[in-house]
């Protein structure tokens, strides 16, 4: 993958392009000559490469709380290539009015090469910066699942710098990821795995089956749908049936948000049999008493013996009667 992909918005995807490209090993996977540069606003916070241990590079950012005119970009590139690859774009988003508060890039994998550059566009910042860098212009590839952990902390800490601006919206939000990083991440390695193995068993690109992925989770009614899955069939032939039953398998297999909340409604249910009436008192202490209710057993061992808010924040606290402000009873 050494061209560059956007992330801001939806946009057009090069389904013709490829069509034509053959499902192909990933390149060997190699420490790059050391971390990128570093071109962030002076306050945002230190990240760390979680396969190399050395700081991330990126640009982005005036300050923490600058006012944004329009919704803000993060440019992601490809794995050989570094945030410098972005610079031509950058440029041309500035000249359209964006400013550098709303522009944002990560280099992970450290220094990277001059691969991605375009047929007709020159990149002489990025050169430059990579001769201050003594770059040694060699090619060095990074693959999709070492990455995803830096990408989600680069995500947290842009959201936990907006947290003055949306303090009831994103604060529980980001002492949920804080410490659920590992657990929410799961299922994605999952689907990567999975996507690998049709691509290689069907001989076709990852993305397309990605894209193809996406395109059924829409909903039927909705048009776009329709739009997207045209050209899927008319690239796939006739692999598009048996390869949409096996993404439909896949899709089984992956925790759904609909699944959790038919899990959550059979645990609240037997709360409230015994009430005609359900006001917010009520909900607001069984809220606190399900936060705060240590479990007895778990299919998962960390989990036993601590409650929801334990598990959450990494940090115990008294039962929750205690917490009521009520004695427990001990027999001496």
């Amino acid at each position: 993958m050494s061209g560059r992909r956007w992330a801001a918005v939806p946009a057009a995807f090069a389904i013709a392009a490829l069509g034509m490209v053959p499902a192909r090993a990933e390149p060997a996977h190699s420490r790059p000559q050391g971390p990128a540069a570093l071109r962030f606003a002076p306050d945002f916070p230190v990240l760390t490469d979680h396969e190399w241990g050395f700081r991330l590079g990126g640009f982005g950012g005036i300050r923490a709380g600058a006012l944004l005119g329009h919704v803000p970009v993060i440019f992601v590139h490809g794995n050989n290539v570094d945030a410098a690859d972005w610079y031509p774009v950058r440029d041309d988003f500035r000249a359209a009015g964006w400013s550098d508060q709303e522009l944002w890039a990560l280099s992970y994998n450290g220094l990277g090469s001059a691969a991605g550059t375009a047929v007709e566009t020159q990149n002489p910042e990025r050169d430059q910066e990579h001769t201050q860098m003594q770059s040694d212009g060699t090619t060095h590839i990074t693959n999709d699942d070492v990455n995803v952990p830096d990408l989600y902390d680069f995500i947290l800490a842009e959201l936990s710098a907006r947290i003055p601006q949306a303090a009831t919206l994103l604060r529980s939000i980001v002492i949920y990821l804080k410490g659920q990083r590992d657990n929410v991440l799961a299922f994605a390695a999952q689907l990567d795995r999975d996507f690998a193995a049709l691509a290689n068993e069907f001989g076709i690109p990852a993305d397309l089956i990605r894209e193809l992925f996406a395109v059924q989770t829409l909903d039927l009614d909705n048009p776009r749908r329709w739009r997207r899955d045209a050209p899927l069939r008319r690239i796939l032939g006739t692999r598009y049936f048996p390869l949409s039953q096996a993404l439909d398998e896949v899709q089984r297999r992956t925790v759904r948000s609909s699944s959790l909340v038919e899990n959550l409604n059979s645990r609240l249910r037997s709360y409230f049999f015994l009430r005609r009436h359900l006001g917010n008192n009520y909900l607001s202490l069984l809220q606190f008493f399900l936060n705060h209710r240590r479990y007895p057993r778990s299919e998962c061992p960390e989990r036993v013996d601590k409650s929801p808010a334990e598990l959450l924040n990494s940090r115990t606290h008294p039962h929750w009667l205690e917490l009521l402000g009520y004695t427990r009873f001990s027999r001496n």
